[in-house]
Formats: structure tokens, sequence, C-alpha cells
């Protein structure tokens, strides 16, 4: 459905369900999204998430998407992809031939219990000609269970390609985690 409407005074947001919701204006959200299920949420609204602010995430995980359209530019809002049983998650992406910023960090929380995500590809691009520039770093957390036996499992894969045109622009670094190489690790 379209959220037209201004949503105020929210601690968060959970979408369930299969179909996708579209906040198309500011909202007053200052916790967490998640969007855990099936469908999408699709920002189209510079201030759709809320303000952006410390450990602000949309979380996004089972057969879900998160999705910027109409030119959208966040700051300040992580993106963490969860667990999901798809084999090509899509964490992030602009819909459109416009651009669209995402200006925080993506996040890979993805290990399961038993160290993998093996067969799966987490998704960051655009779509129709459109571009996505993404600012903030891609990196893996709360990864103690990823084993680094490469006959054992594959580590997280990020992809950019589905099959159209499009450009993405990557300011932000590859890394391990949030600080930086495993090695580097405090």
């Amino acid at each position: 459905g379209f959220m037209r409407s201004h949503i105020t005074n929210a601690a968060g947001l959970v979408k369930t369900g299969r179909n996708n919701i579209y906040l198309e204006t500011s909202n007053e959200i200052t916790g967490n999204i998640v969007v855990s299920e099936q469908g999408s949420i699709i920002a189209r609204h510079p201030g759709a998430l809320g303000a952006g602010g410390a450990g602000r995430e949309v979380q996004v995980g089972g057969g879900s998407a998160f999705l910027l359209e109409y030119g959208t530019n966040i700051e300040g809002v992580d993106v963490r992809a969860t667990n999901t049983l798809q084999t090509s998650a899509t964490v992030l992406r602009n819909e459109g031939t416009t651009h669209s910023t995402w200006l925080g960090n993506v996040i890979l929380d993805v290990a399961d219990g038993y160290g993998t995500s093996e067969f799966q590809d987490y998704i960051i691009t655009a779509r129709n000609n459109g571009t996505l520039t993404v600012g903030g770093n891609i990196y893996t957390d709360n990864n103690a269970n990823l084993t680094d036996s490469d006959s054992f499992s594959d580590p997280p894969r990020v992809s950019t390609s589905i099959g159209e045109t499009y450009t993405l622009n990557l300011k932000g670094q590859f890394r391990d985690i949030a600080t930086g190489n495993l090695g580097t690790d405090p």
C-alpha cells in the first residue's frame, strides 16, 4: 500500500506480509525499520525513514527488499541484510531512471549458526538505466560464526548484476568488518 500521510512519533516500523509499502512523505520515525517477510519498503522521499542518527537501520530479511525511487537521497541510516532463504536477496536497489543516493553503510549480518551464508548473493544495484550511489561502507557483522574454510562454505557474496543496464557508484569501501580488515579488529 501507499503511505501518503505522515507517520509521527513512531519508535520504529515493522513491515510484515507479502505486499509492498511505499513511503511517499517525510516521517517521524526514530527507531529501526524492519522488513522481515516478503515484499518491499520503497522510500520515495528523502525524509521517508525519518531523521538519520547513530544506530538507525533498515533491517532486510526473509523474502523482502529495500528500494529507493524517484531520486531519493537518504543519509544517517544503515541497511542491514539478515538471514534469508532466497538465493539472491535484494538488499538495496534504485528503481527507475533516476539517481538515488544511499549515504549509510550496507551491513551483511548473514552468518547462520553453522557458519555459512552459502549459495546466497546479496544484491546492491539499480534498474532501468537508473543510478545508485552508495556512500557508506559494505561489510559483515556478527560474523563470529563464519567459517574461514573455503571447502566448507563461501563467504557472503555481494552482486550488482540483475541483467539490466544501470550505473552503480561505490564511494565507500568493501570491508571484512566495520573497522576494516579482520586482522585489524581490536
